[in-house]
């Protein structure tokens, strides 16, 4: 009887064996299915971020071919060799300025209210829309940087999809816009205190906006 007892346990512990070596091929199996469905996520979001920036650059292209269309086959302002950073920039920063002309000399007196210039201004500035960009711009930046503690790989991911990159130069890093070196923000590798995302954000409106 002990020795049919023995074999039978000799029997379970088989059995266990081969279930413990099923039960890790399967796990095996499960990691190794979640890994492929996680490099394929991560693909897929690699190739969203890309059509993202290829979107964005091509409505860029596309914005300043449309706002080179004369109205009523007479164009005020056409553009030059800057492209917009982003939608509505080049034609906002017009119009803002043109507003701050009449804030300036035609509100405070020192143009008259019913001068031909005033109205030729004031038509401008009824007849063409604000994108408003700027402001959404400066708002996604913001979210970035609060709280800044470092430069992380979201960070990155998010900003090249609004057209800037950072670039590594010894102890400090430069956000700057895409293949365009002439404008560059410079910060700290490793930040000092908690003002660093605030001063951030303060150098790139000075800098890029």
């Amino acid at each position: 009887m002990i020795n049919e007892a023995l074999r039978e346990l000799r029997q379970r512990d088989e059995m266990i064996a081969e279930l413990r070596q099923q039960l890790n091929q399967q796990k095996q199996k499960h990691q190794e299915d979640n890994d492929i469905q996680l490099d394929l996520a991560h693909d897929l979001e690699e190739q969203l971020n890309q059509e993202r920036a290829a979107h964005n650059t091509l409505k860029s292209h596309y914005d300043k071919l449309k706002n080179k269309i004369p109205k009523n086959n007479h164009a005020v302002l056409v553009f030059g060799k800057e492209r917009e950073k982003y939608r509505g920039e080049i034609t906002d920063l017009v119009l803002n300025a043109i507003t701050i002309y009449i804030n300036t000399y035609v509100n405070n007196g020192k143009i008259p209210s019913q001068s031909r210039k005033k109205h030729i201004l004031m038509d401008l500035v009824l007849a063409n829309k604000v994108h408003d960009n700027r402001e959404q711009y400066l708002k996604k930046l913001k979210s970035l940087f609060k709280s800044y503690k470092g430069m992380t790989p979201r960070i990155r991911k998010e900003l090249k999809l609004l057209g800037l990159e950072v670039v590594e130069s010894h102890n400090h890093n430069h956000i700057r816009f895409i293949e365009d070196s002439r404008y560059q923000v410079a910060f700290a590798k490793t930040p000092s205190d908690y003002r660093v995302g605030n001063n951030m954000i303060r150098d790139i409106k000075l800098a890029l906006l």
